[in-house]
């Protein structure tokens, strides 16, 4: 194994002071890769913790470039969705707007898409009475997929009970009483 890439291991798997230390030793080639496996790993091990500081002086070392490159937009969605998870919604619509607005000036459609779809699962806002929210409409997406409740809750970060909660209030708002009729709601609606 190459220098570079036992100190990228070491910085995915080491914490705090020491993964700064090895970050600050590696070549800046290999920096940028530590950097976003720390982003990874903290992001993984500790969503909800408030270690999402360490994330931000990674990013603000990532930012002091002085460019507006696909490695900061990356490292700040990375930012912006640990923010949101540790329910630092002021934080994260800072870091998430700032990545929406570099991905947009370099064209990345795909990464302008994630941006916005973390931005909007900040809420903050009310739908309207008859109007999915982004939370519902993903939900909804999965449960016609075929997914089961336990599924979409572990692919959107929920718990499950939540996720039967947003399928009676979507239920209630498309008139529907079941899986099926939802199903079926959708196709008709996409149909049109």
């Amino acid at each position: 194994m190459s220098r570079s890439k036992r100190l990228l291991f070491l910085c995915s798997t080491t914490t705090g002071r020491e993964a700064m230390f090895i970050e600050m030793r590696c070549p800046p080639n290999v920096r940028s890769l530590a950097s976003q496996s720390r982003l990874r790993a903290i992001s993984a091990i500790t969503p909800c913790h408030p270690r999402s500081a360490l994330v931000a002086r990674i990013a603000e070392g990532v930012s002091s470039s002085g460019t507006n490159s696909p490695e900061l937009a990356r490292t700040l969605l990375a930012l912006g969705t640990v923010q949101r998870k540790a329910h630092h919604k002021r934080a994260a619509r800072g870091s998430l707007g700032r990545a929406a607005e570099i991905f947009e000036q370099l064209g990345a459609r795909i990464w302008l898409e994630n941006a916005r779809s973390e931005l909007a699962r900040i809420g903050g806002r009310v739908a309207h009475e008859d109007e999915l929210s982004e939370t519902e409409r993903r939900i909804v997406e999965l449960v016609v997929a075929g997914r089961r409740n336990r599924d979409v809750a572990a692919e959107l970060s929920l718990s499950p009970n939540t996720v039967s909660w947003n399928l009676s209030k979507i239920y209630r708002k498309l008139g529907v009483s079941s899986r099926t009729e939802l199903a079926a709601h959708i196709a008709a609606t996409a149909a049109e």
